[in-house]
């Protein structure tokens, strides 16, 4: 009862059925090896299935938000009617979402959010200063494919908005296993 699975970008048939990339890491090629071919497919896509459905966030104590990669844009920037909350755009993205690739009942901006929050980085110091909007906080992420990066005024708005006091997260190795950055208001967390 203590213990909440966040979804992740490996939680993804795009990651973790790419065994072009992964080779014999991927969770498909892990899948088809112990079980064979028809079986370990079949298999592979039931535990996607239930990624589909794993939450993209959890707030601790009403002040820790926990995410995978980061905070979305707001669905605001690209349907400027919308008044909604980052966290109420989160709870719209559909409770079974496929995320990357999509399924046909996504919405383009939900899948936006989905995307955000299991794909984005921390910006660095050199992002913030030459690739981050000022504007808007957010540029994009040298993984490319889409994804984002969130500077230091995308943090403060986000966590003003929500009355949050920190961002952690996961989605980069650190050598110590923890970094702390942005003013001490992101935590990321690998194991």
């Amino acid at each position: 009862q203590k213990v909440f699975l966040l979804r992740g970008n490996h939680e993804t048939r795009d990651v973790n059925g790419w065994e072009e990339h992964y080779g014999e890491r991927s969770f498909i090629w892990q899948c088809r090896n112990r079980f064979g071919d028809d079986i370990g497919y079949r298999i592979w896509e039931a535990c996607n299935q239930v990624f589909d459905r794993l939450p993209l966030v959890a707030v601790v104590d009403q002040d820790i938000f926990c995410v995978h990669g980061g905070i979305p844009r707001p669905i605001s920037y690209t349907n400027p009617s919308s008044t909604t909350t980052r966290i109420q755009d989160i709870l719209n993205v559909p409770r079974v979402a496929g995320i990357n690739p999509p399924y046909e009942h996504e919405d383009d901006a939900y899948q936006q959010v989905a995307s955000d929050c299991i794909w984005s980085d921390p910006a660095s110091e050199h992002q913030e200063m030459n690739s981050v909007d000022p504007t808007t906080g957010y540029g994009e992420s040298l993984r490319g494919g889409g994804a984002i990066c969130f500077g230091n005024k995308a943090i403060t708005d986000f966590l003003q908005e929500q009355g949050f006091s920190y961002i952690m997260r996961a989605h980069e190795a650190h050598a110590e296993g923890v970094a702390v950055s942005k003013g001490a208001r992101v935590f990321t967390v690998f194991s």
